[in-house]
């Protein structure tokens, strides 16, 4: 599971992505496969957003620590006017 923050990215990482980018970039242009360019920019919109992806563990249910369920007492039935 994905947790996502947006403008929350340190300038390590945003580096890190540049450089990640540029790389994309130049390389997708050298070879000639522009499919390989353009995933530069999922990258670069990434960066300028500031998104910082986690990955968490989902939470389990503990059977032992959970509230059990009270039936409560029921009432009279009513009619309808």
């Amino acid at each position: 599971m994905f947790k996502i923050n947006f403008f929350a990215l340190d300038w390590k990482m945003a580096l890190v992505r540049y450089y990640l980018m540029m790389t994309l970039v130049i390389l997708g242009g050298f070879i000639g496969q522009w499919w390989i360019a353009l995933l530069g920019f999922p990258v670069f919109l990434s960066t300028i957003t500031g998104m910082k992806i986690q990955f968490v563990k989902p939470q389990t249910v503990h059977t032992k620590n959970a509230t059990p369920i009270v039936q409560l007492p029921s009432t009279t039935k009513r009619k309808a006017s």
